[in-house]
């Protein structure tokens, strides 16, 4: 390709329009690192739209290529990161159940009522389970007691004691115990 003479090329840069247009943007971006603060909005608008699995994602990519970067892309997700950006998964569900009114009155009404009728519902089934646990809880207490007495009762009237002697035969068991007749 031959040489173009100096002022050629100075007039085929001032008539081209795609070379104006790059000018341009270098003229209005110069020095002012607009283009890489710009592309980083890009990516992070592109990582939330995603949701968390591509914070993760990212962050895992940039520990296997250089571990600074996944240091930093972590620290940003976890503590700069906006709050309000939700992940894109859950957030349609969330404003879909969450919606004030469809504008269908009659709608509305039945979903109140059913509303109230599931958290009665709820709160009757709680107590029940409530009352279902007392009563186990009560009939595994007085069996308990009941296998003690019965004990109890086996080891007193295996014993040999002299009745004869005390009034109370609990008291002649006792003093049997401890050595004293």
């Amino acid at each position: 390709m031959p040489a173009l003479p100096m002022t050629t090329a100075l007039t085929r840069k001032k008539t081209d329009p795609t070379l104006r247009r790059a000018l341009a943007r270098a003229a209005t971006h110069s020095g002012t690192g607009q283009n890489v603060i710009d592309g980083l909005k890009r990516v992070e608008n592109w990582l939330n739209e995603r949701g968390s699995a591509a914070w993760i994602a990212s962050s895992v990519l940039g520990f296997i290529f250089f571990w600074p970067l996944g240091m930093i892309i972590l620290f940003y997700w976890l503590f700069f990161r906006r709050k309000d950006a939700s992940n894109a998964l859950t957030a349609p569900a969330a404003t879909a159940h969450n919606s004030a009114s469809s504008n269908n009155i009659a709608f509305e009404s039945y979903k109140q009522e059913t509303i109230a009728r599931l958290a009665d519902e709820q709160d009757q089934f709680e107590s029940f389970l409530d009352r279902l646990r007392a009563a186990r809880d009560k009939q595994e207490f007085d069996h308990f007691l009941d296998q003690r007495a019965d004990a109890a009762r086996d080891a007193y009237s295996s014993e040999d004691y002299d009745d004869e002697d005390s009034e109370d035969g609990n008291i002649a068991v006792v003093l049997k115990e401890h050595g004293k007749s």
